[in-house]
């Protein structure tokens, strides 16, 4: 059967359960037309149902295309409750999303709400986001969550000519505290570093953290050229160095080290910042651990 046709047959089926299906690139945020004969790009950004000027914070068609599993968001616009599911699809080699949406309010409206009702709805639907966003044992954000914002960062200090700094982080034998104490505590050591490092942030709309993976985590921030960069990785360096990780009867030394990439207003996609910090990180650890290289 010809791809587009069989698009066509699975979209069909669902046509009468949601309100508008549609096929979407989450790489370019751009809307598919898959009635053609050919796949081609429509005018206009998928973010714009939403009436916004740019890309969702919580874009779940680039967190289906990323894990290449199906992903579920709702969203409040105009007095609506939307749910939206997002799910991956390959046609003719090419990696496409199709997003399923549909309003999910009482008669189709939240009627006769007043602002008490309507803060809590967003509060809720806040919430929610709040948790595709954030990994659940450290409460920083996600590797989701890292794929949609530090590209957003990095062209930002592009278009005003500033400097975003990528700080990874990765906690020092960590594996020793595993298999030394288990991975409760290991767990706890992780959560608490997290925690620690997150003091450091100087605004959540500035600087933010996530976790990379295992005990790496990423360190974002923007307006931040190397020398403060290089301060705050020093101060976050030094207070991890001096604490004791208490757990009961069980104390805990550790030590991090630390890669620096500063963007200084050059355009760099987020593959190469991650890849020139990293890079950085590793030098760290191979000359002694508990260093900063930048």
């Amino acid at each position: 059967m010809d791809a587009l046709r069989e698009v066509k047959e699975r979209l069909s089926i669902f046509k009468n359960l949601y309100d508008s299906i549609r096929l979407v690139n989450p790489i370019n945020d751009s809307i598919i037309n898959h009635e053609c004969e050919n796949l081609s790009v429509k005018s206009g950004f998928c973010y714009d149902i939403w009436k916004r000027n740019e890309r969702c914070e919580n874009c779940i068609s680039r967190v289906a295309y990323d894990k290449e599993e199906t992903a579920v968001k709702i969203e409040y616009s105009e007095g609506k409750i939307i749910l939206v599911i997002a799910s991956p699809l390959i046609i003719k080699n090419n990696k496409y999303v199709i997003e399923m949406i549909k309003d999910v309010s009482q008669n189709g409206r939240i009627s006769n709400m007043d602002t008490n009702y309507e803060e809590s709805v967003l509060g809720f639907l806040n919430v929610i986001k709040e948790r595709t966003v954030k990994d659940e044992l450290t409460d920083v954000y996600n590797k989701a969550y890292i794929n949609e914002r530090l590209p957003k960062d990095l062209r930002i200090s592009v278009n005003e000519n500033l400097s975003t700094s990528v700080v990874m982080i990765d906690l020092d034998y960590f594996k020793n505290i595993n298999d030394t104490y288990g991975h409760v505590i290991g767990d706890k050591v992780l959560r608490d570093f997290a925690a620690i490092v997150k003091n450091y942030t100087r605004s959540d709309s500035m600087d933010w953290i996530g976790r990379y993976g295992g005990e790496e985590f990423i360190l974002v921030l923007n307006n931040a050229d190397e020398d403060i960069a290089q301060n705050i990785a020093e101060r976050i360096r030094k207070r991890i160095n001096d604490n004791i990780f208490k757990y009961d009867d069980v104390e805990i030394r550790i030590t991090c080290s630390l890669g620096i990439y500063s963007s200084n207003g050059k355009d760099i996609n987020m593959d190469d910042a991650v890849e020139k910090a990293d890079k950085n990180l590793y030098k760290a650890k191979a000359s002694g651990r508990n260093k900063i290289v930048n």
